[in-house]
């Protein structure tokens, strides 16, 4: 027996996405091209779109199997999902990646599904040539709420993405560029000055900065299971 399947259903997660691409992302469907100025562009023909790709993958073992606990000299505690262990023992080696290239989607989306556990993983993959990070954040809850609101046709966002990149050099053109200050500390330094660091220590070097968080704490969502059923409620 799998997770509950009436909870973020398939058919609940795939229509809410091709709602709010249709009516706000219709990029998402596009592919690239070159345009008339010679600069890369993104097509949408409804002749040739580029449908996403959406799939349920279902796990022969609870989520809880995933589940680590780390304790910290300052008495936290914190719970995580091991991403390594799970490809290592889940049955799914490796995730697909949104790509243009052989014709792959731009959208790629997999609910995953544990024995026995109320936990769902929505895996969603993007390519960054359409979003950065503050945009797919913005993406992400406007197709949470067309979710919410799919037994109304009419629905309308209440903060809706702008589309329009005019919006976008307008206001850039009002705008003085300034170098970042860490590019100028760095050139004021001089080439004498930098630390010449041999490539086999660069990686030990980085893993043993103090200020990369530890790989339990690599994480952008976590849900307890308090969080999990107040979302089955609302």
């Amino acid at each position: 027996m799998t997770g509950d399947a009436e909870f973020m259903s398939n058919d609940c997660i795939t229509n809410g996405l091709y709602k709010v691409i249709a009516d706000y992302y219709p990029i998402i469907m596009g592919r690239p091209s070159i345009g008339k100025n010679g600069k890369g562009v993104i097509v949408v023909d409804p002749d040739n779109l580029c449908m996403p790709d959406i799939a349920e993958l279902s796990v022969k073992l609870p989520a809880e199997h995933f589940f680590e606990t780390c304790n910290y000299k300052n008495g936290d505690t914190v719970k995580f999902f091991n991403l390594r262990k799970f490809f290592r023992e889940s049955g799914i080696s490796a995730l697909p990646e949104a790509t243009f290239s052989h014709d792959h989607s731009a959208a790629i989306v997999r609910l995953i599904r544990f024995k026995d556990s109320p936990y769902v993983v929505l895996y969603v993959s993007l390519p960054h040539v359409i979003f950065d990070g503050t945009a797919i954040a913005a993406f992400l809850n406007n197709w949470a709420e067309c979710t919410r609101n799919l037994d109304n046709p009419e629905y309308k966002l209440k903060y809706p993405p702008v589309n329009d990149r005019k919006v976008v050099r307008d206001y850039f053109d009002t705008v003085t560029a300034i170098e970042p200050p860490h590019t100028k500390h760095f050139k004021d330094l001089g080439a004498e000055s930098l630390v010449k660091v041999p490539s086999s220590v660069i990686a030990a070097l980085l893993l043993a900065a103090p200020d990369i968080p530890a790989f339990e704490e690599q994480h952008l969502l976590h849900f307890t299971a308090e969080k999990l059923e107040q979302l089955r409620q609302d």
